[in-house]
């Protein structure tokens, strides 16, 4: 089975900091995800979103039916979808109304059989024990970190996959009997967030590290470049050395020059 695993999109965010552009990249980071939709309902049997879908609880309008279109195109595409920190509890009741039936939460359900896969998420703050199988492929969706998660208790969970969010970076390791993965958050949204972003294809079909793919469809990456200004004394030439050290950068990416 293949599962697209992703987190933090963070759709409408103010993005104040990138002053008239905000609209346009706000609109980009929407597009962008609902073209991660269509991609997983291409790709993948199941969609998970592990938290901070929305910044906020008061999307706009706009916003809402953008994702709710997507999420009724991909029909065949099962979507678990759990709140996040900026998501949470109080999101507004326009978005739970849109949902299309092959969207589940988390909220009164903990867990879901797939078969020889099952879906499990908590909500923050959520009380309840997970009846996991350990004869399956489990996979446990979460939110946060070991601040506000009990790590010590999920490491003895039979799990094999913990689809997490909350850090907007790629990371992942050996956890428990399976991995943890933080996917990062598909599309930067500010030079605070210069570690690698993107999702996940999990393939639960396959052994170790092979069953995880991370890939980047970003609209905008940013890219890092250091400037070495020992021994320039003049404009001219600190102006040559810059287009030397970009040449190769993409109008379209953000550019952190140190």
């Amino acid at each position: 089975m293949k599962i697209l695993h992703c987190s933090d999109v963070h759709l409408d965010s103010p993005l104040s900091g990138l002053g008239p552009n905000a609209k346009i990249r706000r609109d980009e980071i929407s597009a962008g995800f609902c073209e991660l939709v269509d991609y997983a309902a291409r790709e993948a049997d199941a969609l998970i979103i592990a938290g901070d879908l929305f910044d906020g609880a008061s999307p706009r309008e706009k916003t809402v039916r953008a994702v709710a279109d997507a999420f009724g195109a991909a029909k065949n595409l099962r979507i678990f979808w759990l709140s996040g920190n900026h998501d949470a509890k109080g999101l507004d009741k326009r978005v739970i109304r849109s949902l299309p039936e092959n969207v589940f939460t988390f909220e009164k359900q903990l867990t879901y059989d797939l078969g020889a896969v099952s879906v499990s998420g908590s909500e923050a703050g959520q009380r309840g024990e997970f009846l996991l199988d350990e004869h399956k492929f489990n996979v446990l969706v979460l939110h946060g970190d070991e601040k506000s998660l009990d790590f010590k208790r999920l490491e003895k969970l039979p799990v094999d996959y913990f689809a997490m969010g909350h850090w907007h970076a790629f990371s992942r390791r050996d956890f428990g009997r399976g991995i943890m993965c933080y996917p990062g958050a598909p599309e930067p949204r500010g030079f605070d967030e210069t570690g690698e972003t993107g999702f996940v294809l999990l393939d639960t079909d396959k052994k170790g590290l092979d069953k995880i793919l991370h890939l980047n469809r970003a609209k905008r990456k940013i890219v890092t470049k250091t400037l070495d200004i020992t021994g320039i004394s003049s404009d001219y030439e600190l102006g040559a050395a810059f287009e030397r050290l970009t040449e190769n950068v993409s109008d379209r990416d953000y550019l952190n020059l140190i």
